[in-house]
């Protein structure tokens, strides 16, 4: 649009497209005057506020496609006569860009030095313009207008574009910075999967060397109570009973251990096989008869002699119900 206004007349157009509209002519010849105000101060308002679609840019947006679409759709003769208007206009959105380009100096907001010294210019030679047409100076190069118009949008693009490096050089350091925490992370998780399976083998070692003992002490206990070694008197008797219970329920608790260690591995198996549910829920009762004797618990079991077997992994069976 500027390389167009540049030109003398409509010389350019008429030469490309010698048949051409008159209409269509003069319409085109109207759009600079219409969008380059308007773009102008969209793109100002796009740089100094991050992109922020605010009411007066809708306004701007309007009035330009409005216009645009009333002046294709009018009349020549109708239209030709708003030219002071739309120029006035023109000149409002150039002035209200200006005030946004001043005031972002005034915050000292960086590189708006830049675009308000490129406002001046397009301010300048518009001026330039309009003593030059009303023929109170004489110039020898004629209408310079877009000549300023041309500086300042080349001192926009250049700060757009700078804008958009910094923009894109903050992404790259937030990227750098990512990654770097994402390998810290990843470095973090390795460590604990090694804590986690130091602890693993240390619950497993250690469970398999606490059966060792544990399980001599059952077989021991058993044997006296079975009077291998000779009779024993009652008291001695109820003494390795709760041996023999606390024993075997330290067992139970060691192979949770291991069992615990050995899930977190996948190493667990699960043994299927018909089981007795009331022979074992009977063993189980026994184990913990203990429970009661400071407690008013009532352990009691309901299962009929006659209820069918069951298909269970009769040691996981054992953990449940020691658990519960």
């Amino acid at each position: 649009l500027i390389l167009r206004t540049s030109l003398s007349g409509d010389f350019l157009l008429t030469r490309l497209f010698p048949e051409i509209e008159f209409h269509l002519l003069i319409w085109l010849s109207y759009l600079p005057v219409i969008w380059f105000p308007a773009a102008l101060y969209l793109m100002v308002e796009s740089y100094f506020k991050n992109n922020t679609i605010t009411p007066m840019s809708r306004l701007v947006f309007f009035y330009a496609a409005s216009a645009t679409v009333i002046t294709a759709a009018v009349p020549v003769s109708v239209f030709t006569g708003w030219i002071y208007a739309i120029d006035l206009i023109a000149v409002i959105i150039f002035l209200a860009g200006l005030a946004d380009v001043l005031r972002a100096h005034v915050n000292r907001i960086p590189n708006s030095g830049i675009l308000l010294g490129g406002g001046c210019i397009v301010g300048i030679t518009g001026l330039h313009d309009m003593l030059y047409q009303a023929n109170l100076i004489r110039s020898p190069i004629g209408e310079i207008t877009p000549v300023g118009m041309f500086i300042l949008m080349l001192l926009l693009f250049l700060l757009m574009a700078d804008h958009l490096a910094k923009t894109y050089r903050e992404v790259q350091s937030l990227s750098h910075e990512l990654a770097d925490k994402l390998k810290l992370e990843q470095e973090l998780t390795q460590s604990l999967y090694a804590l986690d399976k130091m602890k693993d083998d240390f619950m497993t070692n250690t469970s398999h060397e606490l059966r060792i003992p544990l399980n001599e002490i059952i077989n021991i206990s058993q044997s006296i109570l079975q009077g291998i070694g000779g009779q024993i008197n009652q008291t001695n008797r109820q003494n390795l009973e709760s041996i023999l219970t606390s024993a075997r329920k330290l067992h139970i608790i060691i192979s949770d251990l291991l069992d615990v260690s050995l899930l977190h591995s996948g190493g667990i198996r699960i043994s299927c096989k018909p089981v007795d549910l009331g022979s074992l829920t009977s063993n189980m009762l026994a184990i913990f008869q203990h429970l009661r004797k400071n407690e008013i618990v009532v352990l009691s079991s309901e299962i009929s002699a006659d209820f069918p077997l069951i298909f269970a992994d009769e040691v996981r069976l054992r953990q449940i119900l020691s658990n519960i």
